[in-house]
């Protein structure tokens, strides 16, 4: 992902006015197995394939992710996976195959038609990861490796992490989150506040029979010590924001809506949410 200033610019050219002219396309590879899902690639037809960023995204239309590119003035190469089921779908290649993520980050010929092994291996600037929904499941695999772990560089996490909930306190009435579900995201939530990391959370108002993305957010920010500052609802937003918090690249961004298409609203918005990260990046936390 580009500098949040460049990112902001290109956006004001595009919003209202469609596709500028002259703007690069982007390409989209042929789907890819992974899992029993797919994987494909979206680059600017210009980008080098040798050093560059990286986004991997979880969950969501290739189309809707190639429309956020264009509006976002993503540089980035986006590798889209999308798995058939909940975020167990997700979790289960990246814990059935301990070398699935290096692999992504080091085979550049992988999406092309044509064998790429003899491509050089990409130097990937930064890598970053972002979810939707039950993609979070492939991010928390991806943390449990220290490896893995260390070579990601943000989070951006739309409405997407739930958790199960903790029946062992002694008052049962009241919710908690499980900790065993939160660990990768607790340490990465601690490295951001730090601005070691990049670590940017949304989450809508709705709620679930297991640990909504309110409480587990709510989790993140108990353990770096944040409390959330109210904001002013705005009547005209059919989701407005409500609240927000953060630390060094630590941000979390609560919204009001507990519908179906409050919760689709926070993938629709995904590039609002990468530019955060963008702007977090660029304020203090800088590419290896």
């Amino acid at each position: 992902m580009r500098t949040a200033a460049m990112s902001l610019m290109i956006l004001a050219c595009l919003v209202g006015g469609g596709k500028a002219q002259g703007e690069p396309s982007i390409d989209v590879s042929p789907p890819r197995p992974l899992g029993k899902g797919t994987a494909v690639r979206l680059r600017l037809e210009s980008a080098t394939t040798t050093e560059d960023d990286l986004l991997i995204h979880f969950h969501g239309a290739v189309d809707t992710i190639r429309q956020a590119m264009e509006r976002a003035g993503t540089t980035a190469t986006v590798i889209v996976v999308n798995q058939p089921g909940l975020s167990g779908a997700y979790a289960a290649p990246f814990r059935e195959d301990a070398d699935l993520f290096a692999r992504l980050l080091a085979e550049p010929g992988w999406f092309d038609a044509v064998d790429g092994d003899d491509d050089p291996p990409p130097r990937w600037r930064r890598v970053s990861l972002s979810c939707f929904s039950a993609g979070y499941g492939a991010v928390r695999e991806i943390l449990k490796d220290p490896v893995s772990f260390d070579r990601v560089d943000a989070i951006v996490a739309a409405d997407s992490i739930y958790a199960g909930l903790d029946e062992t306190p002694l008052d049962k009435a009241a919710r908690r989150v499980d900790p065993r579900d939160m660990a990768g995201f607790l340490a990465f939530a601690r490295a951001a506040a730090d601005a070691k990391k990049v670590f940017v959370v949304t989450h809508s108002a709705q709620p679930t029979p297991y640990a909504s993305t309110t409480e587990t957010a709510d989790d993140l920010l108990a353990s770096v010590g944040l409390e959330r500052s109210s904001l002013v609802v705005a009547t005209d937003a059919p989701f407005p924001q409500v609240s927000r918090a953060g630390r060094g690249g630590f941000a979390v961004l609560g919204f009001a809506g507990a519908s179906g298409p409050a919760h689709l609203f926070h993938l629709r918005s995904i590039d609002r949410w990468w530019q955060v990260a963008d702007r977090l990046a660029a304020a203090g936390h800088e590419p290896r």
